[in-house]
C-alpha cells in the first residue's frame, strides 16, 4: 500500500511539474517575446491591421506591440488597434539634430522613430520589428529561437532600384548603400544601447544617409550583425527583379515597398475608419417591405469581394482587396450566421465568381500577393472544400465571366496581354 501511495505521489509531482511548465513558464516566456511595428500617422493604419491579422492567421504565439505616435492618431484609430488584440506603446518622434543627406523618400523622415523599439524592455526581451507595410504568409515564430549572437539580424538589402530613384542611383555609384534591410530585424531591447544610439544619432556624420534608420542601424551594428534568409522579408518587387527567388511556397513575409496596397483605396482613412476596415457588416433586403435590416457580421471585413448564391440558398463570399486572407465565408440564410470555409490556394481580389449548373462555384483569375493570376478554383458546397481546376490562358483581373446556355463559362477583358 505504501509503495502504491509513493507511486501516486510521484505521478502527481510529475503532472504538477508539467502543468507548471505549460501554464506558467511558457506564458511567461511568451510575454518576453513580441512582434513590433510603428504607426506614426493615419496613412499606415490599413498596414497595421493587415499585419496583425496576418500574424493571427499564421497562428503566431506572440503579440504585436504597436509603437504609436498618439498625438497624430485619432481615438477611434487607437481603439480599433486595441480591439485587434495589439499591445500599444505611445512614443514620441525621434529626429536627428545632425544634418542628414537627401532621403530617398520623404516618408522615411518618420523612420528614425523606429529606434524607440530598443526602449520597450517592459514588453519583451527578444523582439522582431516589422514595418507596417508587411504581411506574414506563413508562421515564422522560429525567428525567436534564432541563436542571436550578434544581437542584430536582418535580410540582405536589394540594390536593384526598380523605381529608378535618382538619389539611390547616386549612392549605388559610391558603393555606400547599406547591406541589410531594416523592414524586419531581430533584436534585444536595451536601454543602454538605446542611449548609445541617441548619442550616435546626434554626433555622427549623417550626410550620406538616404534610408534613415536603415543606414544608421547598419553602421551601428557594422561589426555585429547576422544575415537572415530573404524569405523573411521578400520585397514585392522581387517578382520582377528576382523572379528566381519568388517562390510562393517558401516566402514567409512580403514587404510592400514603393506602392502600398491600400493606395487603391484613395490614400488615408479619415478618423481611422473606411472601406478597408469597416466592411464586416451585412444587410438583408426584404422585397415585400422594401426595407433593409442589419444581419450577422462577416468574420473578416472585405472590400471588392464577390458573393455567389449557391443551390441551397447560402451565400459564398470570396476574397476582397486588402484582406490578405484566403478564407472565404458562407452565409446561412436560415440562421443568418457566417462561417469560414476551407482555404483557397491564395488570397484574391479583382476575380470573378459564378455558380455552375452542377451547383459548384467557380472563382477565376484576379490579383493575389504574387501578381495577376491564371488560376481557377472550384468550391463544392457538399464538402465545403476547394480544388484547383484548369487555368485560363491569360492572367486576368477585373474581368467578366458569364455562363452560356451550354453550361460553359465565357471570360472576357482585362488580361495581362490586353486580350
Amino acid at each position: 500500500m505504501q509503495k502504491l501511495v509513493a507511486v501516486l505521489i510521484a505521478i502527481a509531482a510529475v503532472l504538477i511539474s508539467i502543468y507548471y511548465q505549460q501554464h506558467f513558464v511558457m506564458k511567461a516566456d511568451t510575454k518576453r517575446r513580441a512582434w513590433l511595428t510603428l504607426l506614426v500617422n493615419e496613412e499606415y493604419v490599413p498596414g497595421v491591421l493587415a499585419l496583425v491579422r496576418s500574424l493571427k492567421r499564421a497562428k503566431s504565439m506572440y503579440p504585436l506591440v504597436v509603437l504609436l505616435v498618439s498625438d497624430q492618431l485619432s481615438e477611434e484609430t487607437q481603439e480599433m488597434i486595441l480591439n485587434e488584440g495589439c499591445l500599444v506603446r505611445p512614443v514620441e518622434t525621434i529626429y536627428p539634430t545632425q544634418k542628414t543627406g537627401n532621403l530617398a523618400f520623404q516618408r522615411l523622415t518618420h523612420d528614425w522613430t523606429k529606434l524607440r523599439a530598443f526602449q520597450v524592455v517592459d514588453a519583451c526581451e527578444k523582439c522582431i520589428f516589422m514595418d507596417a507595410d508587411m504581411i506574414v504568409l506563413h508562421n515564422m515564430d522560429e525567428l525567436f529561437e534564432l541563436d542571436q549572437n550578434p544581437n542584430f539580424a536582418a535580410v540582405q538589402t536589394c540594390i536593384c532600384n526598380p523605381a529608378k530613384n535618382v538619389i539611390i542611383s547616386e549612392i549605388l555609384e559610391t558603393g555606400k548603400l547599406s547591406l541589410h534591410s531594416c523592414g524586419l530585424f531581430v533584436f534585444h531591447p536595451n536601454l543602454v544601447v538605446f542611449e548609445q544610439m541617441i548619442t550616435a544619432l546626434n554626433t555622427w556624420d549623417l550626410t550620406d544617409v538616404i534610408f534613415a534608420d536603415q543606414d544608421f542601424l547598419n553602421q551601428f551594428y557594422r561589426s555585429s550583425r547576422k544575415r537572415l534568409p530573404y524569405i523573411y522579408n521578400s520585397l514585392k518587387t522581387f517578382s520582377k527583379t528576382h523572379p528566381y527567388l519568388w517562390d510562393e511556397l517558401k516566402i514567409k513575409a512580403i514587404h510592400f515597398i514603393l506602392q502600398k496596397p491600400w493606395d487603391k483605396l484613395g490614400g488615408n482613412i479619415a478618423g481611422g475608419v473606411g472601406a478597408f476596415c469597416s466592411g464586416a457588416t451585412a444587410e438583408l433586403f426584404d422585397p415585400s417591405t422594401q426595407q433593409w435590416t442589419l444581419t450577422g457580421n462577416l468574420n473578416i471585413g472585405r472590400y471588392q469581394h464577390t458573393a455567389s448564391t449557391l443551390p441551397d440558398g447560402n451565400i459564398l463570399v470570396v476574397g476582397g482587396y486588402g484582406i490578405y486572407d484566403n478564407i472565404p465565408e458562407l452565409f446561412d440564410s436560415l440562421t443568418n450566421i457566417w462561417t469560414e470555409t476551407a482555404g483557397m490556394s491564395t488570397a484574391l481580389d479583382g476575380h470573378t465568381a459564378l455558380t455552375l449548373s452542377n451547383g459548384n462555384a467557380i472563382v477565376i483569375g484576379g490579383y493575389n500577393l504574387f501578381g495577376y493570376s491564371k488560376k481557377a478554383e472550384l468550391f463544392d458546397p457538399s464538402t465545403r472544400l476547394w480544388t484547383q481546376t484548369g487555368s485560363i490562358n491569360n492572367s486576368r483581373v477585373s474581368h467578366t465571366a458569364s455562363i452560356l446556355p451550354n453550361g460553359k463559362v465565357l471570360v472576357t477583358g482585362c488580361s495581362s496581354t490586353n486580350t
